[in-house]
């Protein structure tokens, strides 16, 4: 019996858990098959991916129902107005789950230690690089306003700081941004396929891919906000 409404059951659940499910359970596949032909496994590996389809369905619609008109019209220049909302949250995600979450930790920022463990999906050893390669490419689509259907391009924050005209040492500051994210890129693609491999064979690569994605903090949380004139509206007690 179980309950995934429950926020006592939110570890219990998502992309972490079938990762575990799937490739967890044991280091033999016949095993794993064998096991998830019973039905109190089978029935929750079908749950889980249920709720990830209801849950995400859930926040489409209600953008296309509503909140969608609500958001385009509250235009307040403060932090409760959508776009300080939607850029805080955006920078929220970089620095908390993508830098941190799957290179920083693993690699030991932090904690001054490597934890292997700590990689995103860390049971199949095969998505840890890529979730994090789409995250980043993710982040950047965002910013520069990408489409990930049809690849179409629509007003976003670059545009918005080269209306500003906002520079740097005499660059748009969106060239600089655009330039450092595609620098951690170039350095990321060094690491191997499984992250968890990479932080005990050679955890230096991990090390200097979070200082290039560090360097992107810098002028997004110090430039581009300042141009913008918005505010954090998050805590950040690791040192940034």
């Amino acid at each position: 019996e179980y309950n995934l409404g429950l926020p006592s059951n939110y570890v219990a659940q998502g992309l972490p858990a079938i990762d575990y499910l799937l490739y967890g359970l044991s280091d033999s596949d016949d095993t794993v098959v064998s096991a998830l032909s019973a039905p109190a496994y089978s029935n929750y590996l079908a749950d889980l991916i249920n709720r990830l389809h209801d849950l995400t369905s859930d926040v489409l619609a209600d953008w296309k129902d509503s909140y969608k008109e609500e958001f385009i019209t509250n235009q307040a220049s403060s932090a409760t107005g959508s776009i300080d909302k939607l850029v805080n949250d955006a920078l929220f995600y970089y620095e908390k789950f993508l830098r941190a979450g799957k290179i920083g930790i693993p690699a030991g920022v932090f904690s001054g230690n490597p934890i292997e463990a700590a990689v995103e999906a860390p049971y199949s050893g095969i998505h840890s690089k890529r979730f994090f390669t789409e995250g980043l490419d993710s982040f950047q689509d965002f910013f520069n306003g990408e489409s990930s259907i049809g690849r179409s391009e629509g007003t976003s924050l670059r545009h918005y700081l080269d209306q500003l005209g906002a520079e740097k040492d005499g660059v748009l500051l969106s060239q600089l941004i655009n330039d450092q994210l595609n620098n951690a890129r170039t350095k990321a693609a060094e690491l191997g396929e499984d992250l968890q491999n990479q932080v005990a064979e050679d955890n230096t690569k991990m090390l200097e891919t979070y200082d290039e994605l560090q360097k992107v903090v810098v002028l997004l949380k110090v430039d581009m906000l300042q141009a913008l004139n918005i505010k954090v509206d998050f805590v950040d007690a690791d040192g940034d």
